[in-house]
């Protein structure tokens, strides 16, 4: 069976439209009695008007009944794309904009074309600025909603425009159906400047986000005529309007659980604006760049909970206060360690919530965590000065060393500023007082027992009574051997009294014969403290030594061997060494 009148589908119509079209060429009343006669089933009296739009009708038998190709009749319908949105004209529409069972129809239009315009099915779209009427959807003899189920919808049109009084159009439901009309001509539109560079898809995204969420705070406003005319303000006034409506979300949150917080005040608001199918949507990038502006000059006090992971990084570390789990996260610390902090009181909470939960001041936690980040442990700081950790200790209770944390009976941590270890080694630098030369280079090791502790030697370099060389490390700048205590003149050895090895020299011979010398009582010795070692040194009277000298010579020493004679050695009374004296001189 083929149709009498077989029609041809117009550019860009869609198949609602040209089954409309189908049914009053034939003389149907309307597509319910055409889809019938194509079998298909229905369980009401009303068109299903998505399965004709997105694909849920059989188009090759209407082809057949039209004998029009196949391929022509099912590229007339809507493709979806996820659950939200369908592709149109190169452009991914939000379906939650358009009313697919309902009609509006401007009538000077529909006398022209016979055809039903996708773009009047939008929510926002209210009027024709091409004949400066409002679009008809209501039918005066019932008072119903026009949709694809009115009876004979062509034939009735004239005669109820000619009884239904015109209605006045207000400014800004002219500019901003306008604005729209020229985004569906892909034509160029200055209306509104901050969405000049939004498509048709796009522009949408935003009348509808603007018109639900104002609804949804000032509900009263769905009793009139068209509710999402309030858009043209929004865009007008961008972006301090949307702020307004942001700002009576913080003070009315969306959620009646909790006490403050992102997800509190704009739970709905929030999830549709980073959503994934809005993600690709430059109308919703437009709304979420106002939504992150606004959070960061007005809702920086907020508690940012984990589970805000879509708000901009910037914003989250730029929040005036977070609670103790992000404190911990920016610290890198473990709540041990954190509790600790508090203790000490190196941090403080601003605010406590009324459930308890303390806030902290995002400038203090960032600041204390600089102030870490810069901290070493006595272990460490030892290393790097190339001391013991005993001496560091002498030094740290000292007060020459101040550390940030010391073990307490709470605490068994220690904390060093690398600042505080520069301060102690540029006051020792600027301490310095000699150069280094070759015979003061190891005179360290004369100081490591200076009859004081390591303290007192450190107080006195600093103090300038131990002078002092400094040796710089490239490889350790930090280390305390670079400075190098050298003896002062005031330190010199004591004229009475000779050392084991300058007594050697003296009188030419090496520390055991010194020290058989000592035992057999030819010279005479006795222990003193020097500052060189901690325990008392082996000392040689110089007298005694000079006495030695006078009146005993060495075999080398002798010029005239027949004047001297042998008085001590192995073969006389079994002495180490062979000590001679002048014949005419008496013998000990």
């Amino acid at each position: 069976m083929k149709l009498l009148n077989r029609l041809y589908p117009q550019p860009s119509e869609l198949l609602p439209s040209y089954l409309h079209r189908l049914a009053n060429g034939n003389g149907y009343r309307n597509i319910q009695t055409l889809m019938k006669l194509l079998g298909e089933e229905l369980v009401n009296t009303r068109v299903p008007s998505k399965r004709l739009f997105f694909g849920g009708f059989d188009t090759e038998k209407l082809a057949s009944l039209v004998n029009q190709p196949h391929q022509q009749i099912e590229s007339r319908q809507l493709i979806k794309h996820g659950a939200t949105r369908f592709s149109y004209m190169e452009q991914h529409f939000l379906a939650k904009a358009f009313d697919f069972t309902y009609l509006k129809v401007c009538p000077h239009c529909y006398f022209e074309a016979s055809t039903f315009n996708l773009l009047n099915s939008l929510k926002v779209k209210s009027c024709c600025t091409k004949h400066r009427c409002s679009l008809l959807s209501i039918n005066p003899d019932n008072g119903k909603k026009l949709s694809w189920s009115t009876h004979h919808l062509k034939t009735k049109l004239p005669e109820w425009v000619k009884h239904i009084p015109a209605k006045a159009i207000t400014e800004q439901e002219f500019l901003l159906n306008q604005h729209i009309e020229c985004l569906w001509g892909q034509q160029p539109s200055s209306i509104y400047p901050v969405v000049n560079n939004l498509n048709l898809s796009d522009f949408i995204d935003v009348c509808s986000f603007l018109s639900h969420f104002h609804l949804r705070a000032f509900p009263a406003h769905k009793s009139s005529d068209n509710p999402f005319l309030i858009t043209h303000d929004y865009l007008c006034d961008w972006p301090n309007k949307f702020y307004e409506l942001l700002d009576y979300f913080q003070k009315h949150p969306m959620r009646t659980k909790g006490l403050t917080g992102i997800r509190n005040c704009y739970r709905d608001l929030y999830d549709d604006l980073c959503s994934t199918e809005n993600s690709q949507s430059d109308g919703y990038r437009l709304l979420k760049q106002a939504f992150d502006q606004f959070i960061q000059s007005h809702f920086s006090n907020g508690n940012f909970n984990a589970n805000i992971t879509l708000i901009d990084s910037d914003i989250l570390s730029s929040r005036a206060f977070v609670n103790q789990t992000q404190a911990m996260a920016v610290l890198d610390v473990p709540v041990s360690k954190f509790k600790v902090l508090l203790r000490e009181s190196f941090l403080k909470a601003k605010t406590v919530l009324k459930n308890g939960d303390a806030m902290y001041a995002r400038s203090d936690i960032t600041t204390l965590k600089t102030r870490l980040e810069r901290c070493l442990s006595l272990e460490c700081t030892a290393k790097l000065l190339g001391l013991s950790q005993y001496r560091l200790k002498l030094l740290i209770n000292g007060g020459i060393i101040k550390p940030l944390l010391k073990p307490t009976k709470t605490n068994r941590d220690w904390l060093i500023e690398n600042e505080e270890l520069e301060i102690f080694v540029k006051r020792l630098v600027s301490c310095a007082q000699l150069k280094v030369t070759k015979s003061n280079k190891h005179q360290i090791k004369q100081f490591q027992f200076f009859g004081m502790d390591f303290l007192e030697l450190v107080k006195q370099m600093l103090d300038g009574q131990i002078a002092y060389t400094y040796n710089p490390l490239k490889r350790s700048p930090m280390a305390f051997k670079q400075f190098i205590p050298v003896r002062s003149k005031h330190e010199q050895p004591d004229p009475e009294w000779l050392s084991p090895a300058e007594a050697c020299t003296y009188l030419e011979v090496n520390k055991n014969v010194i020290y058989e010398l000592l035992k057999k009582n030819f010279i005479k010795g006795k222990k003193k403290s020097v500052k060189r070692t901690a325990r008392p040194v082996l000392h040689i009277h110089k007298a005694s030594a000079i006495e030695f000298k006078n009146a005993y010579q060495l075999r080398h020493q002798i010029h005239e061997p027949e004047r001297h004679t042998i008085v001590h050695g192995k073969n006389v009374d079994g002495f180490m060494i062979n000590l001679y004296q002048r014949i005419n001189q008496t013998i000990i």
